[in-house]
């Protein structure tokens, strides 16, 4: 189905994952709390991408949880990696590797999984989800902002090669990708229709992809600049057919929007289970804090929000596993989530006051993230535009 005409009829109702994903959640927890946290701070402190974790999480099977077997990879459904994801992030703290295997998961292979040819898909998702490959979905302009598929990168066709020219910026695991996924545009006179995207190769003569930029959160997955300057490259590294990029984006963030938040539903559901240990240990004139309505009415707002996000999850991955390509409900879930994450995370720092605002506990580290995920996948103001257009304003 087109994601450009998305199928919003007769939603089925959320379902929640398998006996068995339920089971493989509670060890996918424990191998993160044991393998995924070390100097997690520090790593955040420098920014650095911490690729022996990524292996670690390869060697588990995270990388290739729903890809199909023929692939290497696991093969389970959406619903199911619900389960999982949300294991994994109640387990890890470390939100920057959290979101850089999202965008190897959601962005990246199921756009190879859905475009590419048998030959691409040979090359490129087995080594992903192995570990040794890392690639980057390069569509980010400094011009286009919200506006992604407004595009300056350009493509000449030059017999079976074409030229890309460009720029691209903000792009997620650039510095240390092993390849680009790159938005071009092919045919201006076309629009959105003549934009395509490529697979480029990180040797490849005349791409540069460059240092990480300083972020506010994030810190732990490196976003930067990606420079084009006649590049040659096959037609073989077309990624679906000529003019297919705005429907290949698209397809792309309705998974991303859907999916790459999963982990925080494990996340704010630590910082509630934290709040509540602190909130019953901690007094106030020989009264536990927890029995102060200050204390007790915020844990309670963090648990409906919780309650409220993680059905929104399991809505947004059964449509999917139902293939149905939804951009309402993918809005909806990105939206409400993200907001969600950064509300939970400024109610536990104000639950811990002096202790939560130290870096040591972390907190301030997940209300830095937080902010990060109302931006990311297309901010939460045009998330917002999406859905009222679908009301019709």
């Amino acid at each position: 189905m087109d994601p450009d005409t998305p199928e919003t009829k007769s939603t089925p109702s959320p379902i929640t994952p398998s006996a068995i994903a339920r089971r493989e959640a509670a060890e996918i927890e424990l191998f993160a709390d044991d393998h995924l946290n070390s100097n997690h701070q520090m790593a955040d402190k420098e920014a650095s991408f911490q690729r022996d974790l990524w292996q670690l999480c390869a060697k588990r099977g995270i990388l290739g949880l729903t890809c199909p077997t023929e692939y290497c990879g696991g093969g389970i459904s959406t619903i199911d990696s619900c389960a999982l994801l949300e294991a994994l992030g109640h387990g890890c703290r470390n939100n920057g590797l959290l979101f850089a295997l999202g965008t190897q998961i959601w962005g990246l292979q199921k756009s190879i999984l859905k475009f590419g040819n048998d030959n691409q898909k040979r090359n490129y998702l087995p080594a992903m989800i192995n570990g040794d490959m890392i690639g980057c979905f390069a569509i980010n302009e400094y011009s286009s902002g919200s506006d992604a598929i407004s595009l300056s990168t350009t493509a000449t066709k030059d017999g079976d090669k074409y030229i890309l020219n460009g720029e691209k910026s903000l792009i997620a695991m650039a510095p240390v990708a092993d390849f680009a996924l790159v938005f071009a545009n092919s045919n201006p006179q076309a629009g959105r229709w003549g934009v395509s995207a490529f697979l480029i190769d990180r040797n490849t003569p005349g791409i540069e992809l460059h240092s990480a930029n300083d972020m506010m959160g994030l810190r732990t997955a490196p976003v930067g600049k990606i420079t084009l300057r006649e590049c040659k490259i096959p037609d073989s590294s077309l990624l679906g057919q000529e003019g297919s990029g705005a429907t290949l984006f698209n397809y792309a963030q309705i998974w991303e929007r859907s999916m790459l938040l999963a982990p925080q539903i494990g996340t704010m559901q630590r910082q509630i289970n934290e709040s509540v240990k602190f909130a019953k240990n901690r007094s106030r004139g020989g009264i536990n804090i927890g029995k102060h309505q200050a204390i007790s009415n915020r844990i309670a707002d963090m648990a409906i929000r919780l309650e409220t996000s993680r059905l929104l999850q399991q809505k947004a991955a059964t449509l999917l596993d139902n293939e149905k390509f939804d951009i309402f409900n993918a809005a909806i879930a990105k939206t409400h989530i993200s907001e969600t994450f950064e509300i939970n995370s400024r109610d536990m720092l104000a639950i811990m006051g002096g202790s939560g605002y130290l870096t040591e506990y972390g907190i301030e580290n997940d209300l830095r993230d937080a902010i990060g995920s109302t931006i990311y996948g297309v901010t939460t103001d045009i998330q917002r535009n999406i859905i009222s257009g679908f009301l019709g304003l």
